[in-house]
């Protein structure tokens, strides 16, 4: 289809369209076309169902631009035929106009951005928070409000390194992606659970749609505490299941959850949010291997060598390297949390769409300036 609207004489001969300044008019006309126009009949009137509402995202960046639903549709050309391709370039474009303001913050900012994350870092002695601990609470609540979070994040971490000092802060350009998480976690001899700190990271990474941020956090939260097992499953539920109510549209929904998977294997080479999920999502009998065969090998060994107390200690270290293992392997499937967070995975990936818009594009119906937005969504 795309090759015979290409060479459709009548698309060729189309007189070039300007998109008049100001609320545009009469959406979805192209004006000055004979009856006979390819695209007469199909654009002569609004088209339906593309999605009503695109949240705050236009008004909180002040372009109009990024009102994709309230544009001239004959500014698109054959793209707005076809509904799949429209609405995938439609996420694509919000998705990218987030990315844009959280970058054009932290590059443009750091004279406000750096006092503020050292606040994050004052009150901390020997890795373990000692006082005013609210005064952090209260620096993360007022960047979730001024829209600033991505930002901070992206400052604190980076002063970990940068694997190029060249470039700019970036997610994929830092050493150290998850330190805030880490400095902010509470301590867990087993599973850790997210505290009021970790829980407004998730609600800036939500709010500010930063895939690339909920990757670092799903990575932080997992195989925590002092034993190096368990998952924070609050953390996993908010990010993945719960973010849902946030979205106005379930497609911009399933795009972020499969971003959130592409941010991850990018962020943490050899990882995916299925390996997440098989990794910390385990039966319970298989979560309880660790300590299990801690008891089990003392009491082995504390009866094998005669009831002597070295040969409980010696049991007890190898029983704890068994149950270890037992822990770790992925052998044994998933728990019933892990099978819904895998599930929901597999719902946004059918229902997600990676669309090469260049394809769909030509001449002077290409679609404006999104050749200067492909790059960011790379």
């Amino acid at each position: 289809m795309v090759e015979a609207v290409k060479n459709s004489t009548q698309i060729k001969n189309l007189p070039t369209y300007t998109a008049p300044c100001g609320t545009n008019l009469n959406a979805g006309r192209i004006e000055n076309l004979d009856n006979e126009s390819f695209f007469n009949q199909d654009l002569a009137s609004p088209i339906s169902g593309y999605g009503s509402d695109l949240g705050d995202l236009s008004n909180n960046l002040g372009s109009e631009f990024l009102d994709l639903d309230n544009m001239n549709l004959s500014m698109y050309g054959p793209i707005a035929l076809n509904k799949r391709v429209f609405e995938s370039y439609k996420q694509q474009m919000r998705q990218s106009g987030y990315d844009y303001e959280n970058q054009s913050i932290t590059e443009e900012d750091q004279n406000n951005l750096q006092p503020l994350s050292d606040r994050l870092d004052e009150y901390r002695a020997f890795g373990i928070r000692i006082h005013h601990n609210a005064e952090v609470t209260e620096n993360l609540e007022e960047s979730k409000k001024s829209g600033i979070g991505v930002a901070l994040y992206l400052t604190n971490c980076a002063k970990d390194g940068l694997k190029d000092p060249n470039q700019p802060i970036s997610f994929e350009n830092l050493k150290n992606p998850t330190r805030l998480v880490n400095k902010l976690m509470p301590v867990s001899l087993t599973a850790p659970q997210a505290n009021k700190d970790v829980n407004l990271l998730s609600d800036i990474a939500i709010k500010e749609r930063s895939p690339e941020m909920a990757a670092a956090l799903l990575e932080a939260t997992s195989k925590g505490g002092m034993l190096g097992i368990g998952v924070d499953s609050e953390t996993a539920k908010k990010l993945l299941v719960d973010s849902k109510d946030k979205f106005d549209s379930k497609e911009d929904y399933y795009k972020y959850i499969t971003n959130i998977d592409k941010a991850y294997k990018k962020m943490f080479p050899g990882k995916s949010l299925d390996k997440y999920i098989k990794g910390n999502y385990k039966p319970t009998w298989q979560k309880l291997a660790p300590t299990g065969g801690v008891a089990a090998g003392a009491l082995t060994g504390f009866v094998a060598s005669g009831f002597n107390p070295l040969g409980a200690v010696v049991g007890a270290v190898v029983g704890g390297a068994v149950g270890l293992a037992t822990y770790a392997s992925n052998w044994f499937g998933k728990n019933e949390e892990g099978s819904k967070l895998m599930a929901t995975i597999n719902k946004a990936r059918q229902n997600s769409h990676d669309v090469d818009i260049k394809k769909y594009t030509f001449g002077e119906l290409s679609v404006p300036g999104l050749e200067s937005a492909i790059p960011v969504l790379n």
